[in-house]
Formats: C-alpha cells, sequence, structure tokens
C-alpha cells in the first residue's frame, strides 16, 4: 500500500499500490503494519473528537503519527491482521417464533403423556 492524498481533501490515508487512488484502504484498529521499514501496529485516537482524523499509526517506543501527517508515497505493508474475536449473536424472537415454539413444546408433552399411558397399558 501506499499512503496517498485524496482528491479534493485535505485527508490522507492508504490506497492499493498500482490500485485506484480514490479508493482507500481501511484497516482494522490492531493491524500490524510496516510503513517505510519501521513496524507499527494501526490505532484511532481522539474518537471523541469527530472534527480531528483519527486514524494513526503507534510504533513500539510509543510514538503516534497520525496517517495524515505521513507523507503522500510512503510505502507501507500489512504484517498481520488482527484477531477477531467471535461473538455469537442471537436474533430477537418474534411472536410467531414463540407461538412456534409453545405449540412445538405442547406435541412433546402430549407425546410424553401418550408414551406414558401405553406403558400403564402394557404393565
Amino acid at each position: 500500500m501506499l499512503v496517498s492524498r485524496f482528491p479534493a481533501t485535505a485527508t490522507r490515508g492508504f490506497v492499493r499500490e498500482g490500485g485506484d487512488l480514490e479508493c482507500a484502504v481501511c484497516l482494522g484498529v490492531g493491524t500490524e503494519v510496516e510503513v517505510n521499514g519501521r513496524a507499527a501496529r494501526f490505532v484511532q485516537r481522539d474518537l471523541d473528537q469527530p472534527c480531528l482524523h483519527h486514524d494513526a499509526v503507534e510504533y513500539p517506543d510509543g510514538e503516534v503519527v497520525l496517517v495524515n501527517d505521513l507523507r503522500p508515497g510512503e510505502v507501507c505493508v500489512v504484517l498481520q491482521l488482527p484477531a477477531v474475536v467471535r461473538r455469537e449473536v442471537v436474533p430477537p424472537l418474534t411472536v410467531g417464533d414463540l407461538v412456534w415454539e409453545m405449540t412445538r413444546m405442547h406435541r412433546l408433552r402430549e407425546t410424553l403423556r401418550d408414551m406414558r399411558t401405553l406403558e400403564d397399558v402394557a404393565v
């Protein structure tokens, strides 16, 4: 990737080398990158201040540089994507789901009652 200045804006970001210079490459927070031979981690800062640039790279020595302060043409290589913790999302139940589940439970109870009746007859 390369650092690029996007047309008609004061914003800089990453673009694919040899690709469309108006199409940004988005990085996830925690992505490990190398900017001009220096290892860094992609971070976002000052998210509570909407008028500021948020994307930055943080170097191991603690130095944080906004992506907007990098020079256009600087090379950036993705070294490792961040680990993603997946959480199972349970969709909310609808009234129809509840009615179907109650009907299914009612049928199970009837089946169990019928099975007990058959056991009583067999004895």
